[in-house]
């Protein structure tokens, strides 16, 4: 060490650790001992990043700090390893229980620290990273004299509040933009939106003669194998009135004239991990759909498996919607840059009929409000709520006149590209904060702060 009475010493001689004292219990024994217990009278516990639950007794009654020993996000400089707990607590084994040698450093000192250090080459593993006790001890600490080091705390503690307050601040505008967002997609889907467009336009042709034609047109080219069945209705008891020129259509309805145009993914025993490969035609999945980007993690199937799995093909220009999560129900359009896929099993395939072209509409209204708490009461599941493709085809889609829909889809992408815009900003100043706690400790452990 080149600062001034500093000296470097391995974790192991900075700590006592505490590691024989923690007991782990699984979720269903910790369930059975706080059932019916007052949550004032439970302890929270602890585990690998955090307070995992609650439990009925304590094995700690101090301040410790907890250091992840497996599951930790050891190589993300952005998140933390360990934090400090105060008073009554129980411990799991997925993290390591330390207290601070007294006249050697502090709790305070040693968490900002463990944040700071670099673990390459101390853990272990690939997908689930560990850091056992043998690598803990020998971790090397920068250790100042005790008041400098208290100052050094103190400095970034100072610096990591007025942060975490422009942070909280940025935090709030994004959601302040998500509820624009919402309340955009709202005007859109009720006619709030479009209202000084329909006065400009009287003579379009209204939604129920569209409505009409597309039912019409749905059996005339209906080309299943199976005998062409009316489809279901939309249930509207409840909903808001609409313009007088728009109509309601059901999914069902929406559909185009042909087998599996409304789908769900292959349940489980169709398609296994084991059945995924490495090139081929790729896969859909939830998460593809909420971030609508299809390149996250990509899997693939084999070209011979996706003609068994047809039915659950998708095309360029097919809606997908999300029939699983909290909630369930956020919809994305498959884009024309992409190949033909397959979707997972909770995923839904909308495939519309062509006289329905301005696609992007019912992306938009599967994604307001209105769509949503039709979905919400529909769902099932205790630890996954899920909409079944039966309960999901008699939601109603509100169904303007079709040039009305073409203009609302060009006001609603003017208004949320500027929102994609602002929050985009958003995100590289909160990037640029955590940037800020990195430099922060960078500079305190090497003496310059």
């Amino acid at each position: 060490m080149s600062m001034t009475g500093w000296t470097e010493a391995p974790l192991g001689d900075c700590v006592e650790i505490l590691d024989r004292k923690r007991v782990p219990l699984n979720r269903s024994e910790r369930e059975t001992r706080i059932e019916g217990k007052e949550e004032a009278d439970l302890i929270p516990y602890f585990g690998a990043t955090g307070q995992v639950g609650f439990i009925d007794d304590f094995l700690f009654d101090e301040e410790i700090v907890l250091l992840g020993e497996d599951g930790a996000p050891f190589h993300d400089p952005s998140k933390r390893k360990a934090y400090i707990v105060r008073g009554k607590s129980w411990v799991n084994n997925h993290a390591h229980v330390l207290v601070a040698q007294d006249r050697v450093t502090t709790n305070s000192f040693l968490k900002h620290y463990l944040d700071h250090f670099d673990y390459h080459g101390y853990v272990t593993g690939t997908t689930r990273l560990k850091l056992n006790q043998g690598a803990l001890k020998t971790i090397p600490v920068p250790l100042p004299p005790l008041p400098e080091q208290r100052r050094i705390v103190a400095r970034i503690e100072e610096l990591f509040s007025r942060l975490d307050a422009g942070v909280a601040a940025l935090r709030h505008a994004k959601a302040q933009l998500q509820r624009y967002r919402q309340s955009v997609l709202a005007a859109a889907v009720t006619g709030q939106l479009t209202q000084a467009w329909r006065k400009q336009h009287p003579d379009t042709e209204p939604a129920e003669e569209l409505l009409a034609r597309t039912l019409e047109e749905r059996c005339e080219q209906w080309s299943g194998k199976r005998k062409y069945k009316p489809p279901v209705e939309p249930t509207v008891e409840g909903l808001p009135e609409l313009p007088s020129s728009w109509s309601w259509i059901s999914p069902d309805q929406a559909s185009a004239p042909e087998d599996y145009s409304l789908a769900i993914g292959p349940f489980g025993s169709n398609l296994k991990v084991a059945d995924y490969t490495d090139t081929g035609v790729p896969l859909v999945f939830v998460r593809h759909i909420r971030a609508n980007a299809y390149d996250l993690s990509p899997k693939f199937v084999s070209a011979e498996k996706s003609v068994e799995l047809k039915a659950h093909s998708v095309d360029p220009g097919d809606i997908l919607i999300t029939k699983m999560g909290e909630p369930p129900g956020d919809a994305a359009l498959y884009p024309d840059s992409r190949p033909h896929a397959v979707i997972t099993a909770d995923c839904i395939k909308l495939r519309l009929t062509e006289s329905l072209d301005a696609k992007l509409f019912f992306v938009n209204a599967i994604n307001s409000k209105l769509v949503a708490k039709q979905i919400a009461p529909r769902t099932r599941g205790v630890a996954q709520k899920k909409i079944s493709l039966d309960r999901f085809r008699d939601v109603a889609f509100p169904l303007p006149p079709l040039a009305e829909q073409h203009q609302i889809v060009a006001e609603v992408e003017a208004r949320t590209t500027a929102i994609d815009h602002l929050e985009a900003e958003l995100d590289r100043q909160i990037t640029r904060s955590n940037r800020l706690r990195q430099s922060t400790l960078a500079a305190a452990f090497s003496g310059s702060l």
